[in-house]
């Protein structure tokens, strides 16, 4: 091989070695903001706390908490979620029902997730 093909060939691997460098580079800059986009989605419910509550069975204190917070944020669809869940959970079905129902009517999209606790209610009261 001579000297000018083997410069040709090293050359080729310079520009491969650093289109490769470029194109990661994009790739992890890509995912980056791709994780921090969603951590920062999930950063954003004032509410997420509520949800521990609910799994470890404290729905004194998610009830507590849910009425602290109504006073700041009274149409705030997420809280008549957790409340409704919370009063389901007490067999306090009338008020659970009026709260279930007011978070579907505020926020339409919780209407499939909550439909399972709305028709138990239902079947209950007949």
């Amino acid at each position: 091989m001579s000297v000018e093909t083997s410069l040709i060939v090293i050359i080729g691997l310079l520009i491969l070695i650093l289109l490769f460098g470029a194109w990661q580079s994009v790739w992890t800059a890509r995912w980056t903001k791709a994780i921090t986009a969603l951590t920062e989605q999930r950063n954003t419910s004032p509410n997420e706390d509520l949800q521990g509550m609910i799994v470890r069975r404290d729905y004194a204190c998610v009830l507590d908490e849910v009425e602290k917070r109504m006073v700041n944020h009274p149409d705030d669809p997420e809280l008549y979620w957790y409340k409704g869940l919370a009063l389901f959970h007490r067999e306090e079905l009338e008020d659970a029902l009026d709260a279930l129902n007011r978070a579907v009517d505020m926020q339409p999209s919780f209407a499939e997730r909550l439909k399972p606790y709305i028709d138990k209610i239902e079947a209950a009261q007949t």
